[in-house]
């Protein structure tokens, strides 16, 4: 005898048929949805600094087979802005107007998760120019992401205010990479780098003014520069900031004392140089120009007798050509140049005037110390592209890293 099972027996199995395979084809729909691109090293740039080391080395990676990304923001978005491999953060979600001003803003939460699901990378190398950059550093770690801080500046890391917001935004990195000895003692003392490696690893824009005084006949330049071949001529490479201004003033107002000097800015990339024409103009200087950015300030430091900055980073790559340097800044400002005796500091008219009298109208013999002896290493855009790809890919060459590691004591 068959069994006649109820009608509601078969309603409920073609209920349970189709909610389970409802809830099958969600689970595969979820499986199969995009995890982010996979990339080898995303770098994650803001200043102008940072920015012109990270676009010297993509084309290193991808000699090397590593893919790379960058996500820009601030400055870096004009540096990157024809480059294929850059992403503008602002395109991944609202950014604030004033977000490249203010150093201590961050991301909304979901315009966080947006970008970390964006990318799927090995390796994070970021600047430390704003809190965004360690915020997106916190987050990629918890996808267990190696994360990497380089820091381009040549001041210690303590003494450096504009690095504040991100030390206080970070959770740790992986690994800090230092332009030379001279910051290692020092970072290793700071919470923030407390359980990181500290490696040594140059610093790439320094080399980037070599092929310049490489390739650049200074006579030719003279000519071409329309500047007289028996006059002196100083080099001023602009700044920006609240205290920039002060220190501009005063060494025009030294340059107004002497006519026969032939005197060359550079507007700091970051300005339109209308301070610098303004402060000229007002100080009815005959010998003064301020250039247009048409002639690199590499290329104008060929032709200088003498290079003055307020701090930047011009400074060491004029003295990592030997050519004589002169920051113009309070009495306490101190660097590796000046603490070895490579550059001069002038805080008052006086000084400024006396320290070109000593440079620029009685030089005497180079310094037989170099700051190529100072723990600055060479060739650091190769050794930073091959530790990438030694990290990559965990291989150890010749049983050691491609950077020198250091673990630094408290004392």
């Amino acid at each position: 005898m068959k069994t006649r099972l109820p009608v509601s027996f078969f309603l409920f199995l073609s209920f349970l048929l189709v909610t389970g395979c409802s809830s099958f084809a969600q689970k595969t729909a979820a499986d199969k949805a995009p995890s982010g691109e996979t990339v080898d090293i995303l770098l994650i740039a803001n200043d102008q600094g940072e920015s012109q080391v990270f676009n010297l080395l993509l084309p290193e990676l991808a000699r090397r087979n590593l893919s790379a990304r960058v996500l820009t923001m601030g400055q870096a978005d004009t540096v990157f802005a024809n480059q294929k491999d850059a992403v503008q953060l602002n395109t991944l979600g609202s950014l604030s107007e004033n977000v490249s001003n203010d150093r201590t803003q961050l991301l909304d939460k979901a315009t966080l998760e947006r970008i970390a699901t964006t990318f799927r990378p090995a390796i994070v190398v970021t600047g430390m120019s704003h809190a965004i950059q360690a915020q997106l550093a916190n987050r990629f770690k918890t996808d267990g992401t190696t994360t990497m801080a380089f820091y381009d500046n040549f001041d210690l890391i303590s003494q450096s205010q504009y690095v504040v917001p991100w030390l206080e935004t970070t959770t740790g990195v992986d690994e800090l990479l230092l332009p030379g000895h001279y910051q290692a003692s020092d970072a290793g003392k700071l919470p923030a780098f407390s359980n990181s490696q500290i490696s040594i690893s140059g610093n790439p824009a320094l080399e980037q003014w070599d092929i310049v005084f490489l390739v650049t006949n200074a006579v030719q330049e003279k000519q071409r520069l329309a500047l007289d071949p028996k006059r002196p001529v100083i080099l001023f490479s602009g700044g920006y900031g609240n205290e920039y201004e002060q220190w501009l003033q005063l060494f025009l107002q030294a340059m107004a004392e002497r006519p026969d000097l032939q005197v060359l800015i550079a507007p700091h990339p970051k300005t339109d140089g209308q301070l610098e024409r303004t402060t000229v103009a007002g100080l009815q200087l005959t010998n003064t120009n301020v250039m247009d950015g048409i002639v690199s300030t590499a290329q104008l430091a060929t032709v200088a007798d003498l290079v003055v900055t307020h701090k930047s980073t011009t400074g060491f790559q004029a003295a990592w050509q030997e050519v004589p340097v002169l920051f113009v800044a309070p009495d306490d400002y101190t660097n590796i140049l000046i603490d070895a005796g490579l550059a001069s500091r002038a805080s008052s008219w006086q000084q400024i005037l006396n320290t070109i009298h000593r440079y620029v109208d009685q030089p005497k013999r180079r310094e037989t110390v170099s700051f190529k002896m100072l723990g600055v290493p060479e060739q650091s855009l190769q050794r930073i592209a091959d530790h990438l790809q030694t990290t990559r890919y965990q291989v150890i060459g010749a049983g050691s890293p491609i950077l020198e590691q250091l673990q630094v004591e408290d004392h």
